[in-house]
C-alpha cells in the first residue's frame, strides 16, 4: 500500500470536517466509515466508497 495515500485520505478528511462540519455531518460519519475499511480491505473499497460518495454529491 501506498502511505501516501493515507496520507491524502486523511487530509481530504480533515477538509471535509473543517469545511462542512455544521452541514455535512453525516458525510463525515461516512468518510469515517471510509478511513476504517482502508485499513481492513485496502484502496479498491476506498476508491469505490469515494466514488459513491462523489454521486451522493
Amino acid at each position: 500500500m501506498n502511505p501516501f495515500f493515507f496520507i491524502i485520505l486523511s487530509g481530504l478528511y480533515f477538509l471535509f470536517n473543517f469545511t462542512f462540519h455544521s452541514l455535512y455531518s453525516s458525510l463525515n460519519f461516512k468518510l469515517i466509515l471510509t478511513l476504517k475499511s482502508a485499513a481492513q480491505f485496502g484502496e479498491k473499497t476506498v476508491i469505490k466508497d469515494f466514488i459513491e460518495l462523489g454521486s451522493i454529491l
